[in-house]
This record gives structure tokens, C-alpha cells and sequence, in this order.
């Protein structure tokens, strides 16, 4: 390199190892980091940040930072996986159905969200107090002040029945005869 060349171009040119450091450096900086940082932001939105990172670089990060984070896929019912069953391979089906039924004997636990038991009053693991749910012709109700609920297993919800009670059942539940 001639003297012109050094004045014209103040910075050193690096050669040789050095030169492979500073473009290590610079994939790292600039490739690398981004889909470490990307999947960072990515992962609570449900979003695949990494790959954003990976394939635009930080205007992938930033991307994924202004993006809205996707809502969670629906919950999986008893019938929605019937529908399903032609579709998935018989040990997928099994395993969801076998998780499916584990979830119909236990429940949330209202104030240490862990789960117990449908039936049982107070949590094994906080030792609080909470609300049993009965069992009654093959549905789970609840008391919820002076109205009762039953849960629909097949949707996934809790009906509101007025003024049943796990006694009078029958009357309450669908396809049940009106008087």
C-alpha cells in the first residue's frame, strides 16, 4: 500500500488472522445475534423470532418487536378431537385422548392454579378451601352462589342452568322432555 493510498483511507486495512477476527466479529454482531435476541422477543407472542432474526438480521428483531402477539390456539375438546380422528395417526389420538380424559377427573385449583381433583373440597397442595364439584348422571356441577352450573364436557364450558340443581338434573340437562 503506497503513501497516497494511506492518507486517501486513514483506517488500517487488516490482513491475514486478523482480518478472519474482524469478519467474525462482524457475522456475529450483525447475523448471529439477532436470532438469539429474535427468538427472545419472539417466544412470548408466539412468534418465530429467531428466524426473522435469522433471515433479515436487527430489521428482523425490530420486526418482531412491532408485531402483535398471536393468540393461543383453541382448546381442544372431546368433540373436536373426534372430528380429528381420521386425520391423526392412532398414537397421537390416543396420547391427546388420554390427556383429554386426565383433565375430566381433574380440575384447576382456584387460588395455586395446580391441579385437583373434580371432587375433592380442599387443594393437596395449598391446603385451601375451595368449591367441590358433584358429580350427577355422568355431568360435573357447580354451585356458584344460589345457581348451579354443568359442565359441558364436549364443548368445554359451563352451562348455566336456572334454578337446577344436581337433583332435578334430568329436567335441566339437554334433550331432557319440557313439561
Amino acid at each position: 500500500m503506497n503513501a497516497a493510498t494511506r492518507l486517501a483511507h486513514p483506517r488500517r486495512v487488516l490482513e491475514g488472522p486478523a482480518a478472519d477476527v474482524e469478519i467474525l466479529i462482524f457475522i456475529a454482531i450483525f447475523w448471529i445475534v439477532p436470532i438469539f435476541v429474535g427468538h427472545a422477543i419472539g417466544k412470548p407472542k408466539r412468534r418465530h423470532g429467531g428466524w426473522w432474526g435469522a433471515l433479515l438480521g436487527w430489521l428482523g428483531v425490530i420486526a418482531v418487536a412491532l408485531l402483535p402477539a398471536k393468540a393461543p390456539p383453541p382448546r381442544l375438546t372431546l368433540a373436536d378431537l373426534e372430528r380429528k380422528r381420521g386425520t391423526l395417526s392412532k398414537r397421537r389420538y390416543e396420547e391427546l385422548r388420554g390427556e383429554l380424559l386426565a383433565d375430566a377427573t381433574h380440575r384447576e385449583c382456584p387460588h395455586c392454579k395446580e391441579s385437583m381433583r373434580r371432587d375433592a373440597s380442599v387443594c393437596p397442595h395449598c391446603h385451601r378451601e375451595s368449591t367441590a364439584w358433584v358429580q350427577h348422571d355422568g355431568y360435573w356441577w357447580f354451585q356458584d352462589g344460589d345457581e348451579w352450573k354443568w359442565y359441558d364436557e364436549l364443548a368445554g364450558e359451563w352451562k348455566d342452568v336456572v334454578p337446577a340443581t344436581p337433583q332435578n338434573a334430568d329436567a335441566a340437562l339437554p334433550g331432557a322432555a319440557a313439561d
